[in-house]
């Protein structure tokens, strides 16, 4: 079990896979990972986590702190506690993310952005952020899921806060949306939290 501490990500590159590593198609394992400085990034295109911007690989028995933000520059955006975008396999961790996403379409989660791999027995409890975006899903736990969940849960809020502009968006306690895919076994304490504008179409879920 390793501590990693005092870190501080920033990067403004127009292509971003950015945290502790950027893109992972290895086996990452029992890292207790504090960021005192934040993860910020004002890249236009964003894969953001705490482990890592894209997940390709599996991660496992890690637990993170810290926070995340990303710039309203941004024009795609993926930011999760533990991976941005997972397409590989997140077991056994624990997130304490706090995350604030900004940007023209966003999907922000407790442990990941998008999930279009495996994550089971793993939990989030900090809060989740999304402002002023054209399109934006926020949950808990994640953002969008197009694969699979088990036996998984979040106790943050997730908060959408919509603007005029905004076109379309998702907030759930657990799940800002869920594409396709199957969560199983899972739930959440936390609230869907939403202050609307004339004119988006709101998705809500638990």
């Amino acid at each position: 079990n390793y501590t990693i501490s005092g870190i501080s990500v920033d990067r403004s590159i127009n292509y971003a896979y950015s945290g502790l590593f950027g893109y992972n198609t290895g086996d990452i394992s029992n890292l207790n990972v504090l960021i005192n400085d934040d993860i910020f990034t004002t890249a236009q295109n964003v894969h953001i986590g705490a482990i890592a911007g894209y997940n390709r690989g599996t991660i496992s028995e890690c637990i993170v702190n810290g926070s995340i933000y990303t710039s309203p520059l941004s024009t795609f955006v993926y930011a999760g506690g533990i991976a941005g975008y997972n397409a590989g396999t997140i077991v056994d961790c624990d997130s304490n993310m706090e995350i604030y996403a900004e940007g023209s379409t966003v999907y922000a989660g407790g442990v990941t952005g998008e999930n279009a791999g495996l994550i089971e027995r793993t939990s989030s409890s900090g809060s989740v952020v999304v402002d002023d975006s054209l399109f934006a899903y926020a949950g808990g736990f994640t953002g969008n899921n197009t694969a699979t969940i088990k036996n998984c849960y979040s106790r943050g809020n997730a908060t959408v806060n919509i603007s005029d502009t905004a076109f379309m968006m998702g907030v759930g306690g657990f799940a800002g949306r869920i594409e396709g895919g199957t969560v199983s076994n899972c739930y959440s304490t936390g609230k869907p939290v939403v202050s609307t504008a004339s004119g988006a179409c709101l998705l809500t879920q638990a």
